[in-house]
């Protein structure tokens, strides 16, 4: 005789027809890993020391994260229902934005013989925000040149009487990284800057606290895998950034931040890996270090300060890689950039750069404004066993925006890559090189970017 019954999965339940044998299986089943994880978490605790509680709370923190992450979302979203009452009598506001990216793109490699001219669609985004004085709900969907419609951002906050503190729930991006947490929409270069890339920051489904103050911002949540991909199969994280602003003024702007996070693979990835473009997004892997690593600790510093017309920023990564092999790899990488606005300035709001304050448009008979941004960017992959290589890119980027809606963007890159010992997972180009004991190679070209937006 068969019955229903709830089995037990390591992340879910769902409804199955078993007979009573199997029922009595599962039950067994249940009792060994429910046991399991209780010796981990003894074990967890017994390893640290009474003098170092903050590591006790994060071993345990990453044992509840391997569970709760759906669980704590769908308690966040069962609340939603519940206070809509009280926000209906809250006044609400809708805004529909969208954009338009189009890059042209021509590389070319000093040793390889790579020459390509490549053109993409990089971004077709239309997305809402609907807002009140507590309640935030944001989605968005991005088309992109060989990508199918995919949601990018879904998620709801919730901050009592639009207080300082809340609760995020959904997909959002993980709190790290200047460069990352800004809109590419505000960026000043057509990509954003190799840390960011490399290792993998992106968004992710997930619950956070986050809070707003006049000169601090804070977020630190836990996290599943991507919406658009299988979320429970690509690992988890956690992760936390504070940023504060320690003078601003009529003339300046300073801004301070630090961001760490902690993530592992699991079930479908269950290892990671690192590899980076030389630069332009068209291009292949450059640099790769193999799908040998399984969990890994990155922290990043961030400063910026903006004086009139101009400003300089700069950000530092390292990551503590652990190796399935056993020990650690020390990745890291870094970026600085300094730029003047001809016509404008930048601003920097809530941990991010934001619009460029354009002080005559062309839709007003003015001539716009011109940004000018230099940058140096740095990505390290090797360490020990480990060789992914090295890259060091310089970026020109110049970019005149006619009013807050249209900008066309010209991009100067060159990128010098010291070739590490793998061949798999590279552009065919570079991985022929690397067959072939080239050691070195320089890409260099232009991105030629168009962008609409309202």
């Amino acid at each position: 005789m068969h019955s229903t019954k709830y089995i037990f999965h390591d992340f879910y339940l769902r409804p199955s027809v078993i007979n009573h044998k199997q029922e009595q299986f599962f039950k067994q089943k249940l009792f060994r890993i429910r046991n399991k994880r209780m010796r981990q978490q003894q074990i967890c605790v017994a390893k640290v020391p009474d003098a170092c509680r903050c590591e006790q709370f994060f071993c345990a923190g990453k044992y509840m994260l391997r569970i709760g992450v759906f669980r704590l979302a769908a308690v966040a979203a069962c609340a939603v229902p519940a206070c809509l009452p009280a926000a209906a009598d809250e006044d609400w506001t809708t805004r529909i934005y969208g954009r338009l990216v189009y890059d042209q793109t021509t590389l070319e490699g000093d040793r390889t013989g790579l020459e390509e001219t490549s053109s993409e669609f990089r971004q077709a985004l239309l997305g809402g925000v609907v807002k009140s004085d507590s309640w935030t709900f944001h989605a968005n969907v991005l088309a992109a040149s060989g990508l199918s419609p995919r949601i990018f951002d879904l998620w709801t906050e919730y901050r009592p009487g639009g207080g300082k503190w809340g609760i995020r729930a959904g997909q959002f991006k993980t709190p790290n990284s200047l460069d990352e947490q800004t809109s590419s929409l505000y960026s000043t270069t057509a990509e954003r800057a190799a840390i960011t890339d490399s290792f993998d920051l992106d968004r992710r489904f997930g619950i956070a606290l986050t809070g707003t103050g006049e000169r601090f911002t804070a977020m630190a949540g836990v996290f599943a895998g991507n919406i658009s991909d299988n979320v429970r199969h690509e690992g988890h994280a956690a992760a936390a950034r504070v940023t504060f602003v320690p003078w601003r003024n009529e003339d300046w702007t300073g801004h301070l931040g630090l961001s760490v996070r902690w993530r592992e693979g699991g079930g479908d990835n269950p290892l990671l890996r690192y590899r980076q473009r030389p630069y332009a997004h068209q291009s292949g892997a450059i640099l790769y270090t193999g799908s040998v690593f399984d969990s890994e600790t990155l922290v990043m510093g961030e400063a910026a300060v903006l004086h009139g017309h101009s400003w300089a920023a700069a950000e530092l990564a390292g990551a503590d890689a652990s190796l399935t092999a056993g020990g650690h790899a020390q990745l890291g990488g870094g970026n600085a950039e300094v730029g003047h606005v001809f016509g404008g300035h930048r601003t920097l709001n809530h941990g991010r750069f934001e619009e460029t304050v354009i002080d005559r448009p062309v839709s007003e008979g003015g001539a716009g404004a011109l940004t000018i941004a230099a940058r140096m960017d740095t990505i390290d992959l090797s360490d020990g066993a480990v060789d992914g290589g090295q890259m060091t890119s310089e970026i020109l980027a110049f970019t005149w925006s006619l009013n807050r809606n249209f900008q066309l963007r010209l991009d100067l890159f060159n990128a010098d890559a010291g070739l590490g010992n793998m061949t798999g997972g590279l552009d065919p180009v570079f991985a022929a090189a690397v067959a072939a004991g080239i050691g070195n190679e320089t890409v260099s070209g232009t991105t030629l970017r168009f962008q609409a937006s309202f």
